[in-house]
């Protein structure tokens, strides 16, 4: 779960959110969700009304830091098989 607060604090600073949002808990409850963008179905990380489509997101972090992009998963099937890796 550690680095799953890693990627949420590193989408939080890509993507302008407020800190408020994060938490160093290990229990902090958080959502996925499955959403359709330019006739995609997308994997994203839900955070209050906002939806942060996780591939997008792995890309902008990877780019402003000059490292290679995870691959994500494409479906929330393969992102729940993959999640102890990720």
């Amino acid at each position: 779960m550690c680095s799953m607060r890693l990627s949420v604090l590193l989408l939080s600073l890509t993507l302008g959110l407020p800190a408020a949002t994060l938490s160093d808990k290990a229990d902090t409850p958080f959502k996925l969700a499955t959403f359709e963008a330019q006739g995609k179905i997308r994997v994203g990380l839900v955070f209050g009304e906002r939806i942060v489509d996780l591939a997008a997101a792995n890309t902008a972090v990877a780019q402003k830091n000059k490292l290679p992009a995870m691959n994500m998963p494409a479906t929330m099937l393969e992102l729940v098989e993959r999640y102890d890796t990720l």
